[in-house]
C-alpha cells in the first residue's frame, strides 16, 4: 500500500473500525502476488506482464473501499477474485447472490479505472472511477 494509505489504515485499524472479514480481503490481494513473476507473454499471446504499482493500486481499492464500506454502512463485501486483465491491467471479480461487478484496474496509473456490474434483474452499473477518490458506494451496489 501507498505510505499515505498505509498511515490511515494503521489509523483506523487502531480505531477498531474494521470489516470482519478484512483478513480475507489482504489474503486475497496477497494471493495475487504471483502474478507479478509471470512476466511478459504470460499467455503465450503477448501480453503485457503485471507491475507491482497496479497491483498495489487494486489492493488499496479493495482493502480501503472494504473498510469504507463498514464504516459508513456496516456492509460487509465478500473478497474479490483477482484476475489478469487486458495489457497489464488487473481485475477484481465479484459474483454475489444475483450480482457480478468486475472492476480493471488499469497499468497506467493516470488513467481511470472500468467498472462494468450487472444483475439477474437486468440492472446494469458501469463507468470510470478514479482510484484514490472513496468509491465505496460502488462496493454497496453489489451489496445490495
Amino acid at each position: 500500500m501507498s505510505t499515505s494509505t498505509t498511515s490511515a489504515h494503521i489509523a483506523t485499524e487502531q480505531s477498531g473500525e474494521v470489516p470482519p472479514n478484512v483478513d480475507q480481503i489482504r489474503q486475497a490481494a496477497r494471493d495475487a502476488q504471483p502474478m507479478l513473476e509471470w512476466g511478459d507473454n504470460w499467455d503465450g499471446e503477448g501480453s503485457q506482464g503485471f507491475t507491482q504499482s497496479t497491483l498495489a493500486r487494486a489492493q488499496d481499492f479493495l482493502v480501503a473501499n472494504s473498510i469504507r464500506l463498514w464504516q459508513a454502512c456496516r456492509a460487509v463485501v465478500e473478497a474479490p477474485r483477482i484476475l489478469p486483465g487486458p495489457e497489464g491491467s488487473i481485475d477484481l471479480h465479484w459474483q454475489v447472490g444475483d450480482r457480478e461487478l468486475l472492476p480493471n484496474v488499469p497499468a497506467d496509473q493516470a488513467a481511470p479505472a472500468s467498472y462494468f456490474g450487472d444483475s439477474s434483474t437486468g440492472e446494469v452499473v458501469k463507468g470510470s472511477l478514479y482510484m484514490s477518490k472513496s468509491n465505496e458506494w460502488l462496493l454497496l451496489w453489489l451489496t445490495a
